[in-house]
Parts: structure tokens; sequence; C-alpha cells
């Protein structure tokens, strides 16, 4: 029996490799779906950064919107908030009417 050790190993090595892209391709299909609802124009004035979760379906999206304006800012808040599945937090920072900067939350929470 002593093959069980290495045998064990090399489960539990394919299962956190399996687990890894898992969430590899849970970042990458929020990253493109962000990216496709945001319009040609402001895809220069927007950075995303998406982070998820190893083993639950939590995600965080971080939003950089410094460049654009208070309209589109809001604008695509709201989009986004549309779109994102549940278990997802949006964090924003962009400017205000008075161009202050300011950071939104918002956790798309399940139906």
């Amino acid at each position: 029996m002593p093959f069980l050790g290495p045998l064990f190993m090399v489960v539990c090595l394919i299962g956190l490799l399996l687990c890894l892209n898992a969430r590899d391709r849970r970042r990458d299909a929020l990253l493109a779906g962000m990216l496709d609802s945001v319009p040609r124009a402001l895809r220069s004035a927007i950075a995303i950064h998406v982070r998820c979760s190893l083993l639950s379906g939590r995600a965080v999206v971080d939003v950089d919107m410094t460049s654009c304006t208070c309209t589109e800012v809001c604008a695509q808040v709201a989009q986004w908030r549309r779109g994102l599945p549940p278990g997802v937090r949006l964090m924003a920072r962009g400017r205000t009417g008075r161009g202050l900067t300011h950071d939104f939350t918002i956790d798309i929470a399940a139906t």
C-alpha cells in the first residue's frame, strides 16, 4: 500500500488545477461581459480588474472611470448592474457632478 500516498497527492494536485482553471474561466467570462457592454468610445478611458475566489462563486470587479464624465459613469454603472450575475461586487471609482472622485460599491444579490 505504499502507492496510496503519492496517488493521493496526485489526485489533490489535479483537483487544485481544476479549481484554478474554473476560477480563471469565471474571471475571463466576467471580464469579457464587462468589456462587451462598454461603448468603444469609452474603452480607452476605463480600467477593469476582475478577481474571483477559488472555491466560491464570489467575484469582485474593480472599475476605474476617473477619466469619464458623471453622465457616462452613471449610465455605465447602471448598465453593468443589470448585466452582472449574482454574487458579484462592483466597485467603481468615478467623477460626480462637481468633478469630485467617489467610490461606488454595488453588491449584486440573487433574485
